[in-house]
């Protein structure tokens, strides 16, 4: 089959490199195994518009997406009055349409991006070891939080219960809330309710950092409401609380603001060589890795 598919390509693409005619065929070779394609002798495979595109919209980035379609489109001619071809066409135009879109947005944060490049690792860990210096221990640990774990604001309703009470809520106590579980021999975040949730679920990870998880215990045993992040009324944080405090917090300790996800692009700085503790970190936030690759991480400075 892949020959096959290699002399189409060449037939309706003369002038294409030999590594790119390879490419083309490696992504349509790929495409039919993931369709779960058996006996494929022929191209009329990509007459199953709908099924084709039902598998692209399932992936995560514009450009595997768009490589797909363009691969696709190397096995017809191009013929306007074709509706096969017309239908490929467009939905390969349509992501290059976002591809830009996002380009285009990204040269509009580049102030942004310039704000989390001029703040180093070193120097937001400083911030945060002065917060606990400073006793602002609160602020420590919704720093140090997000900074090792890379929550976004959801962790704004994070009720403190113990693994006791946790275990006896029903599912529909558990749907819309967040959790700090703890026990004799566990202290955990337990997430239901966060920006992706429909698609990944309940997502657990152990507060591991022993200086954090020290500074934790103290600080529940002390608290007056159920939530870890408290108002003076003892009313717990709304998302955009989270937001605000970071604001000062940072404008006051780094002389900038930052939000949640720049002080994520910054904690992943030491591991962007190491893929376990990368998918470790894409799975707590809540998200794949080629979301963490694409947006977190290849805007990055070298």
């Amino acid at each position: 089959m892949e020959q096959i598919l290699k002399d189409i390509i060449l037939s309706n693409k003369p002038n294409r490199k030999e590594t790119t005619i390879n490419q083309y065929s490696r992504t349509l070779l790929k495409l039919i195994q993931n369709l779960k394609l058996k006996d494929i002798n022929d191209i009329s495979f990509i007459q199953d518009t709908k099924s084709i595109d039902n598998y692209i919209n399932s992936l995560d980035t514009i450009s595997t997406k768009r490589n797909i379609y363009t691969a696709i489109l190397s096995l017809l001619k191009v013929n306007e009055n074709d509706k096969l071809y017309l239908h490929y066409k467009l939905k390969e135009q349509q992501l290059n349409n976002s591809q830009m879109k996002l380009y285009e947005s990204n040269k509009m944060n580049d102030k942004k991006t310039e704000k989390y490049n001029s703040i180093t690792k070193e120097q937001l860990e400083n911030m945060i070891n002065q917060l606990l210096n400073d006793n602002l221990i609160q602020d420590y640990i919704l720093m140090k939080l997000i900074y090792l774990y890379g929550y976004r604001n959801e962790i704004s309703n994070l009720q403190v219960i113990s693994l006791k009470d946790f275990k006896r809520l029903t599912d529909n106590e558990t749907k819309d809330n967040n959790y700090l579980v703890y026990g004799t021999k566990i202290f955990r975040i337990s997430r239901f309710r966060y920006k992706t949730d429909k698609k990944y679920g309940q997502i657990d990870n152990d507060i591991t950092d022993k200086k954090l998880r020290n500074v934790m215990k103290k600080y529940i045993e002390g608290l007056e409401t159920p939530y870890l992040f408290t108002n003076k009324d003892n009313t717990h944080y709304t998302n955009q609380q989270i937001t605000n405090r970071l604001s000062y917090l940072t404008k006051k300790y780094l002389k900038t603001d930052i939000s949640t996800g720049m002080i994520y692009k910054i904690s992943l700085n030491d591991f962007i060589d190491t893929n376990n503790q990368l998918k470790e970190k894409a799975r707590i936030r809540g998200h794949s890795q080629a979301i963490q690759s694409q947006v977190y991480i290849q805007n990055q400075k070298s």
